[in-house]
């Protein structure tokens, strides 16, 4: 159904194009992050809104069935073009983090293909997860702005530089060198203590699809509905809405608050 609709959009507007190069040959998972960034002109600064950054680098991102607890994310290509799919359940960190790991089966496992080995399915995602964790979170960046011995509440207040979960800044301090083994066990245990892996701290703005977002704005301009457009895709109009993150629904509103004129 994705393939449908992106085959629409691709017949009726100017899409960015794709610039998701293949580094499975000459990179490992940090040097690959560090020559996206450099390709993508980012230097190492917080990443303001990362859906809004891949869907500029030509990356199709849709959302699944909500039904689907167990996963998070999941990306492949097509026809040269390369799309994510992501579980919008999730919280607002654990969506980033997907989508940066997901951008690392990308450009780092392009031409891999698994068939129930366990032991290369454990590697590449044990290499999506560190692409993911330099990508979002840049060494020099992260050591210019914790000191050592960083205390958990003040990477409470920290993660919202790089918007990700407590877990996941802690980890990545603690792989620079920045906490001790046994300083990190501690932040774990006082993390597991105040319920964070359910509760997440100082949470930061969930982020949604400009693409889309412009799309469908473009679309009420010329009074095509919702309906309208998942009948002439031939799409039930509740997969349809999932698949576009319920954007649907601002255009719905739009033509409500405006319908009378």
């Amino acid at each position: 159904m994705a393939y449908i609709v992106d085959e629409w959009l691709q017949n009726n507007f100017n899409l960015p194009d794709v610039r998701v190069p293949d580094l499975s040959c000459d990179h490992d998972p940090v040097s690959a992050s560090e020559r996206l960034r450099y390709d993508w002109g980012l230097g190492n600064l917080p990443l303001p809104n990362l859906m809004e950054l891949l869907e500029s680098m030509g990356i199709r991102i849709f959302a699944f069935s909500r039904d689907t607890d167990a996963i998070d994310a999941f990306s492949c290509w097509n026809n040269g073009i390369p799309y994510i799919f992501v579980n919008t359940d999730k919280n607002a960190e654990r969506i980033r983090f997907n989508l940066c790991h997901e951008l690392g089966h990308l450009v780092l496992h392009r031409h891999i293909h698994v068939d129930g080995h366990d032991r290369i399915t454990v590697d590449i995602e044990k290499e999506a997860h560190l692409f993911a964790g330099n990508f979002l979170m840049p060494e020099a960046d992260i050591r210019s702005c914790i000191p050592n011995g960083v205390v958990i509440d003040s990477i409470i207040e920290a993660k919202q530089r790089w918007k990700v979960s407590v877990a996941a800044l802690a980890y990545r301090i603690r792989q620079l060198g920045l906490l001790s083994e046994w300083h990190y066990r501690n932040i774990v245990i006082e993390m597991q203590v105040r319920n964070y892996r359910k509760r997440e701290p100082n949470p930061v703005k969930r982020e949604y699809s400009l693409l889309w977002e412009r799309i469908f704005t473009m679309l009420w301009k010329d009074k095509i509905t919702k309906e309208e457009l998942s009948k002439k895709l031939n799409i039930p109009y509740h997969d349809f809405n999932n698949l576009t993150f319920g954007l649907l629904d601002i255009q719905s509103a739009m033509i409500k608050e405006n319908g009378s004129t």
